[in-house]
């Protein structure tokens, strides 16, 4: 096996240590990465909870807000128990 072949397989599993598959099933609630007027992705926003509609492929699907997106450039959304109770506690007062 030459140097080349070598440094090849120990770049893939060291990036393989931390790479997840993403995939999100419809009806699933995410927030998606939208790019900013600047070309820089350090100033893109996630916005936010947008149901997924349609799955076109394992990797792209299509949001509520009917825009393609792909899987890396979204995450799921998670509701946070407290903003819940919060709101149960104001309404029933």
């Amino acid at each position: 096996m030459s140097h080349s072949q070598r440094e090849q397989e120990r770049y893939a599993t060291h990036y393989n240590l931390r790479s997840k598959d993403k995939h999100f099933e419809m009806g699933e609630k995410v927030l998606v990465l939208m790019p900013d007027s600047t070309a820089s992705r350090a100033f893109s926003k996630w916005t936010g909870t947008a149901p997924v509609v349609e799955v076109l492929s394992p990797y792209m699907e299509v949001a509520g807000t009917g825009r393609h997106f792909y899987a890396n450039k979204s995450r799921e959304f998670y509701v946070r128990v407290y903003v819940m109770l919060c709101q149960y506690l104001c309404c029933c007062a």
